[in-house]
């Protein structure tokens, strides 16, 4: 379990299915079970593990509970609409499209601090092949307008997106067209940021490695939100299969 953002709070949440005695899945309004399970950090045992590439203020340690009794009133379905208590758009969202869309933002985020570092670079180094200035090169040029329009673009699509999936939530008509697009929005975006962010850092050459500059850290922020679940693609693939109107197994929206 990843104790993410958990080494100043007084309160873990996890999340888990919920078994009966003999193993089988216990169904909640005819549906598997799950449910988030809120207690008090000291009653876990907390491994600081977290030693990493990237994202290392996340703080995001292994914890582990034993015979741990947590009640009901602190064990909420979380997307079981039948047990909502808000009435706002967000949570009629599901948790995992809105953990895409935070995550997605932090991707998007780094991706263009990387290629701004990168702008301001160009304009003041001299490119490897001669003494001009990397931004009269037309290769240069051509790859920034480029990273400019897939970072612009993403970010636009999640947007959209986004605004679309809050709107139709408020108005009660979040459909499953809606959620997919939102699904596809976000993994889309991380992947793109990815790309966006591998190639600002190497087109900085060595200066990249330097710890004082802005490109270090971030690049290994950036690799290490790549690996997140919520970028992978097989999202797409199910996106894919839903346009598509194949047999397909719903999933994480």
């Amino acid at each position: 379990s990843f104790a993410s953002g958990g080494r100043p709070t007084r309160l873990l949440g996890a999340h888990s299915a919920v078994q009966n005695p003999d193993g089988t899945p216990h169904l909640r309004h005819g549906r598997p079970d799950d449910r988030s399970f809120v207690f008090l950090r000291s009653e876990a045992k907390i491994t600081d593990d977290w030693q990493v590439l990237g994202l290392r203020g996340t703080g995001s340690d292994t914890y582990t509970v034993e015979e741990l009794f947590v009640p009901e009133a602190h064990a909420p379905a979380r997307d079981a609409p039948e047990e909502r208590q808000e009435t706002g758009p967000l949570p009629t969202i599901q948790s995992t499209l809105l953990y895409a869309t935070g995550f997605c933002s932090v991707s998007l985020g780094v991706a263009r601090r990387l290629l701004e570092a990168y702008v301001a670079l160009a304009r003041g180094k001299p490119s490897r092949a001669s003494s001009n200035a990397m931004a009269v090169n037309n290769a240069i040029q051509r790859e920034i307008g480029q990273l400019e329009a897939r970072l612009s673009a993403a970010r636009a699509f999640l947007h959209g997106a986004a605004a679309e999936a809050y709107d139709a939530a408020a108005a009660g008509r979040l459909d499953l067209d809606r959620r997919m697009r939102l699904r596809l929005a976000t993994t889309h975006g991380m992947n793109e940021a990815t790309e966006v962010s591998i190639a600002s850092y190497r087109a900085a050459g060595t200066t990249a490695i330097l710890d004082s500059q802005p490109f270090e850290r971030r690049f290994r922020d950036a690799m290490s939100v790549s690996q997140h679940l919520q970028a992978m693609l097989p999202h797409v693939e199910m996106v894919g299969r839903h346009i598509l109107g194949t047999e397909n197994k719903v999933q994480n929206v």
